[in-house]
């Protein structure tokens, strides 16, 4: 199986399976005989297929409907309490472990503090969260966990390899290959502000729209951007590295040795309030929190100008601890330096859970090719 984001199973049986199971998750309960109208497969092929994801315990009989003269008929459902995922979230200081079910619901979770240098301790910290999660949690060892996923900050490629994180002072690190062998589940490696954009998409704001940009800011920024129905990673998997969008040519160097990106001006600034992400919102930093905005604002109206999406979706901890003006503020500056008054601005209302989601996603849709809502 692969261990990127795109699996793709090439067999008919296989794409039924996933449309009726879609049917279930979107419209449970539901019977046997509007899945055949729905689907226009055969009563047989549903019957047949039905039956073999019950014996998979990925859904069940729930009931009975209302009869139409007939026999009553029997529902199914999502049986989200019998297979799991795992999701790993790497923050600047942190390692999040969190466990959901098939529901998105988060069912328990697990912080440590990040130990550096990063790469000599994040496969022993990864084995060790996961294993006090799994020790803790109320999960039932005869469930099955569908897989893993890791959020990562970085420049991820197709192949699992983290080809940079200027954070960590990372470059070509295997961390995939080197923790795959340690469970008997598969696991998958993505970017962070990706997955949070996929989550997004499911659980948020933007599940009407087709194309958005979703900005995660907190003390790094990234972004993952939707278009067309369809995460946008471009040709090196370098798409959504917002945070290293030089905005200012005499700006301060940055993690990734680049002089004025939006990350290192953002840090600076926050730096001048001693450090405290959230004096930049109180009444006496004006100032400070006019040139934040300025900035932010910038990088966004270039964003909306390439890509000319139909919302800028903004989450992460900096977000979290945002006045009521800041939506209002980013938004005039937008439409100032983009001549746009048709751009939605919003900010997100998932926090963690739109990176777990995303994660959740991507285990589910490699095992069954597909997406839960």
């Amino acid at each position: 199986m692969s261990n990127n984001l795109i699996g793709n199973p090439n067999t008919m049986k296989t794409i039924n399976k996933t449309l009726i199971l879609e049917l279930i998750i979107k419209n449970s309960p539901i019977s046997r005989t509007e899945l055949t109208k729905q689907t226009n497969l055969s009563p047989t092929t549903i019957s047949t297929l039905v039956n073999e994801l019950i014996k998979e315990k990925f859904i069940i009989e729930s009931g009975y409907g209302e009869s139409k003269g007939g026999r009553k008929p029997v529902l199914l459902d999502l049986n989200s309490e019998f297979y799991y995922t795992i999701n790993i979230i790497i923050n600047s200081n942190t390692i999040n472990a969190f466990i959901l079910n098939l529901r998105n619901n988060i069912i328990d979770l697990e912080q440590k503090t990040l130990k550096f240098p990063v790469n000599k301790n994040i496969v022993e910290q990864i084995k060790g969260i996961v294993k006090s999660l799994l020790t803790k949690s109320k999960y039932n060892k005869e469930t099955s966990i569908l897989g893993m996923s890791l959020a990562w900050p970085g420049i991820i490629g197709n192949d699992g390899i983290i080809k940079y994180t200027a954070k960590f002072d990372i470059e070509d690190f295997d961390l995939l290959g080197k923790i795959e062998g340690c469970f008997d589940f598969p696991i998958y490696i993505e970017n962070d502000a990706n997955l949070a954009c996929i989550g997004e998409k499911k659980l948020g704001k933007a599940k009407k729209f087709k194309s958005f940009i979703y900005i995660m800011i907190g003390e790094q920024i990234g972004s993952g951007v939707y278009i067309n129905d369809e995460i946008y990673k471009g040709a090196q998997n370098m798409s959504g590295e917002f945070g290293h969008t030089i905005v200012n040519h005499e700006g301060p160097i940055c993690d990734c040795g680049s002089k004025g990106c939006l990350t290192a001006v953002k840090n600076e600034i926050i730096s001048s309030l001693s450090g405290n992400q959230k004096k930049i919102f109180s009444n006496n930093n004006k100032k400070a929190y006019k040139k934040l905005i300025n900035y932010i604002s910038v990088g966004v109206a270039n964003y909306i100008r390439l890509f000319d999406p139909e919302a800028v979706i903004f989450g992460g901890n900096l977000i979290k601890a945002t006045s009521s003006n800041f939506l209002e503020d980013i938004k005039e500056n937008i439409e100032k330096y983009t001549f746009n008054n048709n751009i939605q601005i919003l900010t997100s209302d998932l926090e963690e859970k739109a990176i777990c989601t995303g994660g959740a996603s991507v285990c589910f849709r490699n095992f069954y090719s597909i997406e839960l809502d």
